[in-house]
């Protein structure tokens, strides 16, 4: 693997281990990195090397890379460092499938440090969706706009993030599309910029495949719509209207 992405970071990410666990093997995390041909690009390689190195309990080893993200991103700052936490977004994704509770309050955090945080809520979401959706129907409500937009990027239909292969597609939304709009409707007016540009978004995924009840929604949502639920609107119909499509050329026209 190139520097940045291998023995560099595993170099690093060995350094944050050690301050909490000493005896952490960081030397031969760096070897495994250094020869890994494990599946998953880069971050899934790191993931693995980890995985060989910290505890074989997911919880003790969960807990330590916990301990290692560092501080929160202010929202509406970019991450520029992102990529650094991205190998423990995936082992949360490939190691803590069945450690439900655990695994998605590990999302939380992460979700503040990495936008990788929403490509392994779609392996939880791809196992299990109603049991996900019960606690991103919490989440749509919590203070903090990193958890609001975990649920709008994690939830898309079509999504993939090329530093982290996943799952690219939600066939649970692309067959059924209403549990989904259900729960955009709770962010139709966030006050966060970054959330409703991402709401607009899976809008536009979601009119891809349905674009019959999305265009219902959408004219809805329409009706006596706020300035934040416009812009969402706009977003979401920015790739039909190029297209000339005559549907979103209607309702850009309503919300402009």
């Amino acid at each position: 693997m190139a520097d940045k992405f291998g023995t560099d970071l595993a170099a690093e990410l060995g350094a944050r281990i050690q301050q909490i666990c000493p005896d952490f093997p960081a030397e031969a995390l760096i070897d495994e990195v250094a020869h890994a041909h494990a599946p998953g690009g880069w971050a899934g390689q790191m993931a693995a090397a980890l995985h060989s190195h910290l505890s074989p309990d997911y919880s003790q080893a969960l807990a330590v890379l916990l301990e290692i993200l560092g501080p929160s991103v202010p929202p509406e700052q970019s991450m520029p460092d992102a990529y650094k936490l991205t190998p423990v977004a995936y082992f949360v994704a490939e190691y803590g499938r069945d450690h439900f509770d655990e695994s998605m309050a590990a999302l939380r955090q992460i979700a503040s440090r990495t936008y990788a945080a929403q490509v392994a809520l779609r392996v939880f979401l791809h196992d299990g969706p109603d049991r996900c959706l019960k606690v991103l129907h919490t989440w749509v409500h919590d203070p903090d706009p990193h958890i609001r937009l975990l649920v709008s990027g994690g939830t898309r239909p079509r999504l993939r993030l090329r530093a982290m292969p996943g799952v690219t597609l939600l066939t649970c939304f692309i067959d059924d599309p209403v549990p989904l709009l259900d729960l955009l409707a709770h962010l139709k007016n966030d006050p966060s910029y970054a959330v409703r540009r991402s709401v607009g978004g899976n809008l536009s995924d979601i009119l891809k495949d349905n674009p019959n009840l999305a265009y219902a929604t959408l004219t809805h949502w329409a009706q006596d719509a706020t300035r934040q639920t416009r812009q969402i609107i706009r977003r979401a119909v920015r790739l039909a209207v190029k297209k000339g499509d005559p549907r979103a050329l209607a309702l850009a026209e309503a919300v402009k």
